[in-house]
Formats: structure tokens, C-alpha cells, sequence
């Protein structure tokens, strides 16, 4: 499938809301949101995630149309959209490898 004919367009970038995160694509159009609260006793009062494991989650659904292509721009890291770099979770690490983990 052409770069042209994608509804959503790579690359996707997580952009840090208030209350979580909103995955955009190139375009700036949301295809997700991951919801988070401030502090732990909130995030399981609500049943929801943490900041912490928001923003890691939004990371990897950043990183579905790269990894559906079976390729990676740099690694596996992704670029965030205020430029901070983070591993995906669950991904293996190669030796060697270099990565730094987002510190959003």
C-alpha cells in the first residue's frame, strides 16, 4: 500500500493531554487515546493507568504502523513528539543497543 492511500499516515507521534495521551498521525488526526491519572491510589480508584504506563503504552501504539511494516526507523526506539526517545515495552534488546527510556 502506498505512503498516499494510508488513511493514517506515518509517523505517528504520542503528544502528551491532560489525563493521558493522544496518539496522532502525520496529520495531526488522533487515532488513539490512552487515559491516565496523576498518582497510583487515583489510576486504581478509577481503574485506569498511571502516567508511567500511559505514556509507555502510547509509545508502542506510536510504533504499529512501523512495526506492521515489519521495519524500524531507528532501532527500536521511538521518537515522541516533544523529541524525548523511548523503548518499546516487550521489545528484545539487541546487543550492543543503545536506548535510552522517555522521560516524559
Amino acid at each position: 500500500m502506498s505512503e498516499a492511500s494510508r488513511r493514517f499516515p506515518t509517523p505517528w507521534r504520542a503528544d502528551k493531554t491532560p489525563g493521558g495521551y493522544a496518539i496522532r498521525d502525520a496529520t495531526g488526526q488522533a487515532v488513539a487515546w490512552v487515559y491516565s491519572r496523576p498518582t497510583l491510589a487515583e489510576a486504581m480508584q478509577a481503574k485506569v493507568l498511571t502516567p508511567d504506563e500511559a505514556r509507555r503504552i502510547a509509545i508502542n501504539i506510536a510504533r504499529l504502523p512501523e512495526l506492521l511494516k515489519g521495519e524500524r526507523s531507528d532501532g527500536d526506539t521511538i521518537r515522541t513528539s516533544n523529541g524525548h526517545v523511548g523503548q518499546a515495552v516487550g521489545t528484545p534488546r539487541t546487543a550492543g543497543s543503545t536506548n535510552q527510556t522517555a522521560q516524559m
